[in-house]
């Protein structure tokens, strides 16, 4: 189901040898990888979300979706819910998640802000325009 195109270029990445590339290149590199990583973890985030809105985790059996993903990942039980967590922030907060997806608002910040909502995410929409 992954596009092959993504799964290429990133054995392609880490395939480059980039020894002999100078110092302002390797740099170059990891800036764009790490924006890359933040894209991908933006569309995660969205991609959880739906998923989790939609029970798909509860097909299998599962009690939660964190204990559907621990097992078929190498997401730890704690990281999972942390996932989960964030993805149902973004879901339920439609300024946040555009704030993700324009790039205005990291994932990162996105975990954070799940975090500290949790047990008042109704402030949260409430104030969600300050973010």
């Amino acid at each position: 189901m992954v596009d092959l195109d993504i799964v290429t270029a990133i054995r392609e990445v880490a395939a480059e040898d980039r020894g002999g590339w100078s110092a302002g290149a390797r740099s170059d590199r990891v800036v764009e990888l790490l924006a890359a990583r933040e894209q991908l973890d933006a569309v995660l985030l969205a991609a959880v979300g739906e998923w989790d809105a939609a029970g798909d985790w509860a097909l299998d059996g599962a009690v939660t979706a964190a204990s559907w993903l621990t097992p078929r990942t190498t997401l730890s039980t704690p990281d999972a819910r942390a996932l989960v967590r964030a993805a149902r922030h973004v879901q339920a907060n439609p300024m946040t998640a555009k704030a993700l997806a324009a790039a205005e608002m990291s994932t990162a910040q996105v975990q954070i802000a799940a975090r500290a909502a949790r047990r008042v995410e109704d402030l949260y929409a409430d104030h969600e325009t300050v973010i």
